[in-house]
């Protein structure tokens, strides 16, 4: 279990802890970032982020010690942005790890195969998204076991996804998702969940220095979370 402790944008900072007995007691291990943790086994582990999104790093004693580890990505651009995600394992040796590249006019995802239980990792294949905003964060990624996999694009009712990593991604418009998802988890080829964060503002600002006029009616923020769920590999979603 790991928690993210508040900090400034320039601070990714975080503590993490393990149990053996189902949750009854814990006991506090060290995390580098302040990042969720996707574990293979009770030894073998990764956590993904950061302050600017692009690092990766593993454990190989249960989140005792952490090493940085480094991707085969193509020659970087300063205009693009990498955003490295999870990675998620559908056997004991095969993993896929996506990871977001964005700039101001375009982004693509990229996803890094493994048959070796994360000790190496190749580009397998670039899906372009041609979203219309730049992600702040890696896009909602989820990987079932047997190996189908489901992306979703923030601002846009679509998803995509492949049945292999190998294979070209299809674009799917599924009814009754709205836009906003920020997590996706698929148990089987049909059955998944999407959380979907909303968010409004109301009112008006007052100028630095000067009270708002009784006139006006102050400014109100709020995000509204809900959960859904398809039956049907992503084609239509229900709250």
């Amino acid at each position: 279990m790991s928690l993210k402790l508040q900090s400034s944008s320039n601070f990714s900072l975080g503590r993490l802890f393990a149990t053996q007995d189902g949750g009854h007691t814990w006991q506090e291990r060290t995390i580098p970032i302040g990042e969720p943790v996707e574990f293979i086994d009770a030894y073998h582990g990764w956590t993904a982020g950061g302050p600017s999104g692009d690092q990766l790093y593993r454990t190989d004693d249960g989140g005792e010690t952490w090493q940085p580890e480094e991707l085969p990505m193509p020659d970087s651009q300063p205009d693009i942005h990498a955003l490295v995600g999870l990675p998620k394992f559908y056997d004991d040796q095969i993993g896929i790890l996506p990871v977001t590249m964005a700039d101001s006019t375009n982004s693509r995802l990229e996803l890094y195969i493994s048959k070796d239980r994360g000790d190496t990792w190749d580009l397998e294949t670039t899906l372009d998204l041609n979203l219309d905003v730049e992600p702040a964060e890696t896009l909602p990624f989820s990987l079932n076991d047997v190996g189908k996999w489901w992306v979703a694009s923030p601002g846009r009712e679509y998803l995509y996804t492949s049945s292999n990593p190998e294979h070209h991604a299809t674009p799917l418009k599924p009814t009754g998702l709205p836009t906003g998802v920020v997590s996706l988890d698929f148990f089987s080829d049909r059955i998944g969940w999407a959380l979907i964060q909303e968010g409004n503002c109301h009112g008006h600002k007052s100028s630095i220095g000067q009270a708002l006029s009784s006139d006006f009616e102050p400014l109100q923020c709020f995000i509204q979370t809900r959960l859904f769920s398809t039956q049907d590999g992503g084609v239509s979603w229900d709250v």
